[in-house]
């Protein structure tokens, strides 16, 4: 995906650094600052994504990965 894109998350727009789609998973890079306010603790962990306005599904986090670069965590979620 080109950096120019954005991705929507439970009504939040982001701009990812980069974002990957597979089958039942998407693999999110964002920047540390936006983590916490893209992906907060809920009591239900599923998010609603969506891009241009077309809803992909509710995604669940399960993994979250720091990169050595200390700036951007990856984050890969699986299709519920």
């Amino acid at each position: 995906m080109e950096g120019s894109k954005l991705l929507e998350v439970d009504g939040t727009e982001i701009q990812p650094i980069s974002l990957r789609f597979y089958e039942e998973l998407v693999e999110i890079e964002l920047n540390n600052c936006d983590s916490n306010h893209v992906f907060p603790q809920k009591s239900v962990p599923r998010h609603a994504l969506s891009q241009n306005n077309v809803a992909l599904g509710y995604f669940k986090v399960t993994r979250a990965k720091a990169l050595s670069n200390g700036k951007t965590s990856l984050f890969t979620l699986h299709r519920q």
